[in-house]
């Protein structure tokens, strides 16, 4: 079931708890007033009662919220008693940019060097037609 919405939706954030745990039903109600903010952000939240598939996806410590962006899961260290906090870092997860570093940079400047320098290489060794 989980692959299939892994599948249909390049963002979720699952909920994994065990059943029998009492903590687990309290976070499962705090996390049940950000659902709809959850919707908002575009993220389908879903919940998961088996700690095997929690196991699968590298969850240790249940209950625990894990976020898939594109299949690959980001796990939430904090405190999921703290539904504003949970959902800050689902809005942070959701709109994360890709980081430009230094590295990335200069070889964007590398690159833009090679274009202007082949161009002015062919602006001066073109051959000048003589004329009679």
């Amino acid at each position: 079931m989980l692959d299939k919405l892994l599948e249909e939706n390049e963002f979720l954030a699952v909920y994994f708890y065990d059943i029998a745990e009492e903590e687990s039903d309290q976070v499962l109600e705090i996390l049940e007033k950000i659902d709809g903010e959850t919707d908002n952000l575009d993220i389908p939240f879903v919940k998961m009662g088996d700690p095997r598939y929690a196991r699968k996806w590298g969850v240790t410590k249940l209950p625990s919220v894990v976020y898939f962006r594109k299949r690959f899961p980001n796990i939430y260290r904090g405190d999921t008693h703290s539904g504003e906090e949970v959902l800050e870092w689902l809005r942070k997860n959701r709109f994360r940019q890709p980081e430009l570093n230094i590295f990335m940079y200069a070889v964007i400047a590398l690159a833009i060097t090679f274009v202007l320098y082949t161009a002015w290489l062919l602006s001066c060794f073109r051959p000048h037609v003589k004329q009679a």
